[in-house]
């Protein structure tokens, strides 16, 4: 690892770290709390998914820090812990002391969405491994049009009047208006417009 390289690979690894264990300990304050339905995958899920981003991440950036992928992984590790942190603390502050602590629906909001950036982020890694350069013109393409459905996933995601996962909480920047078959016809229009 190189001095130019190993500060941001440090950065990055740390925070996702840091914000691992953060979620890690609301986790423990609100284990007693049930797992609300919506809910993907156990408990700290999200959390352990992170730290292998991260890790991984890490492991590649150092050796490799031309290798666009060790940064991929870094980012999304970043971003998944950031989900964990968000979930945890919005089970322990909308589910688990009954009342809205700071920033607890915007924890819950912010957990709506955020999953699918580093999902889409894992998509932009097949597109470029194993040495982090595209392995067609064609790949391009397709990564353009994933990020375009992304994006307009994440915004409507981020968008919607009430919260899915921690349903019964409204979204603090939810469109009113918009309901979950409005939003779905406007996500399927993306992904396969009429007439094609």
């Amino acid at each position: 690892m190189n001095a130019r390289s190993s500060r941001p690979t440090r950065a990055l690894a740390s925070g996702s770290f840091a914000l691992g264990v953060a979620a890690i300990l609301f986790h423990a304050f609100s284990w007693e709390v049930p797992t609300p339905p919506m809910l993907f995958g156990p408990r700290g899920f999200v959390t352990a998914f992170g730290f292998v981003l991260g890790a991984s991440g890490m492991l590649i950036a150092s050796r490799r820090p031309d290798n666009a992928i060790g940064w991929i992984c870094l980012g999304a590790g970043l971003l998944a812990t950031l989900n964990g942190l968000a979930e945890a603390y919005a089970f322990w502050g909308l589910l688990g002391r009954g009342h809205r602590p700071p920033l607890a629906t915007w924890a819950a909001w912010m957990n709506e969405w955020i999953y699918l950036l580093y999902l889409g982020a894992i998509g932009l890694i097949a597109a470029i491994f194993p040495d982090g350069r595209w392995l067609s013109r064609t790949w391009r393409k397709v990564i353009l049009i994933g990020c375009v459905g992304t994006a307009v996933a994440t915004a409507g995601n981020a968008l919607v009047p009430e919260l899915v996962i921690f349903s019964g909480f409204d979204n603090p920047v939810g469109l009113r208006g918009i309901d979950a078959d409005s939003y779905l016809q406007v996500v399927s229009g993306v992904w396969a417009p009429s007439g094609a």
